[in-house]
């Protein structure tokens, strides 16, 4: 387990684009021109860089290429359009918000609708059953200070969205405590931010 701490970029957050990939320098929404969008809180693309880092060449191996991404708070879907970029088998985005909901949409149709990410309008904290298959790397990006990581999580593990040994990433103004079920493999500060790395493990094989 890694704890560090890196100074977050001051570069504007309403200047979203794709780090690296097939989709690499492709410009997102900016959100300075959506009415109402000081309530999403992107990823910066420096975090976004150094997070997918750690995904493909840290000491995990690469877990981005053929995952199949559940990316929950969505957002502005920046996280799992970089998944994408980087070869993941496909994406699926969950945000309840509805300018998260335009905003996705819109960075979708910007990198040409591809047929293997896929937006549902749901709420996080409150999934119903998953009806596919589970998920082999989950991204949690909710609103600051409300715990709502665990919440999400939680509710993803009852409902079969996560599969055994699926590598999660949680982004919060605070780390987030592995709780039974999950083991913690990375931590690291940002400024503000924090994004803790957890392993989903099959208690019946401990």
């Amino acid at each position: 387990m890694y704890y560090r701490s890196i100074i977050r970029s001051k570069k504007p957050v309403a200047d979203l684009r794709v780090v690296s990939g097939k989709f690499k320098g492709y410009k997102l929404t900016n959100l300075s021109k959506i009415n109402n969008s000081t309530e999403l809180r992107p990823t910066t693309d420096q975090l976004r860089e150094t997070l997918f880092n750690i995904l493909t060449n840290g000491n995990l191996g690469d877990v981005v290429a053929d995952a199949r991404v559940l990316d929950l708070f969505a957002g502005t879907g920046a996280l799992s359009i970089e998944a994408i970029s980087r070869n993941a088998h496909s994406a699926t985005l969950i945000d309840k918000n509805r300018n998260a909901s335009n905003i996705i949409k819109k960075n979708i149709a910007l990198i040409g609708n591809p047929a293997n990410i896929f937006y549902r309008r749901l709420d996080s904290t409150k999934l119903p059953s998953n009806p596919d298959q589970p998920y082999t790397l989950v991204f949690l990006d909710p609103p600051y200070g409300k715990q709502l990581c665990l919440q999400a999580l939680n509710s993803a593990k009852l409902n079969g969205w996560i599969e055994t040994s699926a590598i999660i990433v949680c982004e919060d103004n605070s780390p987030v405590a592995a709780t039974i079920g999950f083991q913690l493999i990375d931590m690291r500060s940002f400024g503000k931010t924090y994004l803790t790395i957890l392993r989903h493990v099959d208690l019946s094989k401990a």
